[in-house]
């Protein structure tokens, strides 16, 4: 799995190449169609990719 190379926080112009002092992760995917044990996390993880408020297409 690769890692992210640039920051998806709107307004946010950091990049892996440079900004060597920080890290990046990746966006948790959203989990449809498994059942009721991955419904709760889904809404969390829905949640939390509303509040970071991504950059279009990114």
């Amino acid at each position: 799995v690769k890692m992210p190379m640039l920051c998806v926080v709107y307004g946010c112009s950091n990049r892996s190449n440079r900004e060597k002092n920080k890290r990046f992760f990746r966006v948790p995917k959203v989990v449809v169609h498994r059942g009721n044990k991955y419904k709760k996390l889904t809404e969390r993880r829905k949640k939390w990719i509303l509040n970071l408020r991504l950059r279009s297409g990114g």
